[in-house]
């Protein structure tokens, strides 16, 4: 089943993304579907968070970061940028459910935002790395679609 919309930076729903949760052995999967590519990577970052500590319907952005990495294709791209989100947010001790995204040729930049992980409770398997098993980022037609295989 698809958990739907997700707040951008500005308050404002996704409404054309949505994400889900994809059964995988040892391991979480998840599978997005969104209307642009930047969407795309947005929701990604927010469904991992909410794999570990559940949906928000307004996170409180106490926490701030903005990344930048490249990639040789889309898919090194989202590899790139989950794992610099994830890397972070152990650092700031954050989730980073909000993720301003745009992505360039061969580059992607994002401001990140979201509450503290200290207001939060776990309520899902800590991901420990993004894995290139499985990774695939791909446009059909208008909509892009992401699987992602996340190491608990």
């Amino acid at each position: 089943m698809f958990a739907s919309g997700g707040r951008s930076r500005g308050g404002a729903y996704l409404e054309s993304m949505r994400w889900e949760e994809i059964d995988h052995t040892a391991d979480v999967g998840i599978r997005v579907e969104a209307a642009s590519r930047e969407e795309l990577f947005s929701g990604a970052c927010r469904a991992m968070f909410e794999l570990m500590y559940g949906p928000q319907d307004d996170p409180a952005p106490t926490r701030k970061r903005s990344v930048e990495v490249s990639g040789d294709s889309d898919t090194d791209l989202l590899w790139e940028f989950l794992s610099e989100a994830l890397g972070w947010a152990e650092v700031d001790r954050a989730a980073y459910y909000e993720a301003d995204v745009v992505v360039g040729d061969g580059s992607l930049s994002a401001d990140l935002s979201g509450p503290s992980i200290d207001d939060l409770e776990l309520v899902g398997p800590p991901i420990k790395a993004v894995t290139y098993h499985g990774l695939e980022v791909k446009q059909t037609g208008s909509n892009w679609t992401a699987t992602v295989i996340l190491d608990v």
